[in-house]
């Protein structure tokens, strides 16, 4: 049976999940979802994401970033959808430096925290930023399509360990309208696979 389908993906978590530290970076979205969905319709991709800052570190990101929109631009069936990006100074505790690696230390699997003279954790000021937004915009699409029965399956892209709480099924459903709807427009959650399937790749 060939279902029309919406495609919702989380593109940092695709990024983090896929991509990062990959020669893929230029995912064409459509030949992903197409091929990773072969005997369905895809008439839509959300593809949710939020504006990278510049940093010190790497000034240009967003600008690369920018790139990689314009290109989306371009495919019919792809629509972006913004987060913010949200940057505070907070206070968390520092972790002990290997000096010979610069990398911190590791005892049985957790870090190894950086002790004062007295032995309690030190804590050091840092630039901390996140992303905001984009799983509640693909919540919110999700339901939005759902309730006006715009797609009889929808798929999700993203890692699925952090969906585990909100991909289980609720004790307590509600009866009505929304469990109808619920019933014809079902929702799998696909993981990030190891490798981008071939003839996606750029």
């Amino acid at each position: 049976m060939s279902w029309i389908r919406t495609s919702n993906i989380d593109g940092f978590n695709l990024y983090y999940g896929l991509l990062r530290r990959t020669p893929f970076k230029w995912l064409d979205l459509e030949r992903f979802c197409d091929q990773l969905l072969p005997k369905n319709q895809i008439r839509k991709i959300y593809y949710f994401t939020a504006r990278l800052e510049a940093r010190p570190s790497d000034p240009d990101q967003p600008a690369r970033q920018q790139v990689y929109l314009n290109a989306l631009s371009a495919l019919p069936r792809v629509e972006v959808h913004f987060g913010t990006f949200m940057t505070s100074v907070v206070s968390q505790v520092a972790v002990a430096v290997d000096p010979a690696t610069g990398r911190h230390l590791k005892a049985a699997g957790k870090p190894v925290l950086k002790l004062d003279a007295a032995g309690n954790p030190e804590k050091v000021w840092v630039h901390k930023s996140e992303e905001k937004g984009s799983d509640v915009n693909l919540a919110a699409h999700l339901l939005r399509d759902a309730y006006r029965g715009a797609c009889a399956c929808a798929v999700v892209i993203f890692d699925s360990y952090l969906l585990t709480p909100t991909g289980r099924k609720p004790a307590n459903h509600s009866s009505g309208k929304m469990r109808e709807h619920r019933m014809r427009c079902r929702i799998p959650i696909h993981g990030t696979p190891k490798s981008p399937p071939p003839g996606i790749r750029r």
